[in-house]
């Protein structure tokens, strides 16, 4: 029981009470918390059934315009007025049929200041383990976006102090190198 009650400190969701609490529908309390979870790659997309299950609307809106009209608009304009993030979806589709939903996230600034704070300059080195972060991920056919490592960087400053620098870069080789996780991003992050 104990490994799995540990592991409680890493596989969740975290994100703002606060936020959280001025969004009126449920709907778009938990297409939120979706978007939460994956904000760091900056889009994701969903197959149209797994996202009706994931925001509670299984048996509800079966036709794809009722859904889009009843719970994509409205969380739509309510996450981008109310939180943090904001977000632009295209339909995919087979055919005629819409299949799944691809989400755009992006970061808002909330009260003046910004959701992702910049790794400061002063520090030496940063554009270059940039540099070779990037070449290391694309090696896997992955992206790193600037706001992902900048985030990276800003735990492992916290985690290792001075010596931040070679800690990354030591850990991302490591993540990078196993061949059993499929994306070394979300280690990073953990």
């Amino acid at each position: 029981m104990k490994p799995y009650l540990l592991q409680l400190k890493k596989e969740f969701t975290t994100y703002r009470l606060k936020i959280v609490m001025e969004l009126k529908s449920g709907y778009s309390i938990r297409i939120y918390e979706i978007l939460k979870r994956w904000q760091f790659i900056n889009d994701v997309e969903i197959p149209l059934d797994d996202l009706r299950k994931m925001v509670g609307a299984t048996d509800k809106y079966l036709e794809y315009h009722n859904f889009k009209k009843r719970v994509l608009a409205p969380a739509q304009k309510e996450i981008s007025a109310k939180t943090d993030l904001a977000f632009a979806y295209k339909e995919v589709k087979s055919g005629r049929k819409v299949v799944a939903i691809r989400f755009f996230i992006r970061e808002r600034r909330v009260g003046g200041k910004g959701v992702v704070p910049e790794i400061p300059h002063e520090t030496g080195g940063v554009d270059a383990l940039y540099s070779q972060c990037l070449a290391r991920f694309a090696e896997r056919g992955q992206p790193l976006p600037p706001k992902a490592f900048a985030r990276i960087a800003l735990l492992s400053q916290k985690v290792f102090g001075e010596d931040w620098i070679d800690e990354l870069t030591k850990m991302i080789d490591d993540v990078v190198e196993r061949t059993d996780i499929r994306e070394p991003l979300f280690l990073l992050y953990e």
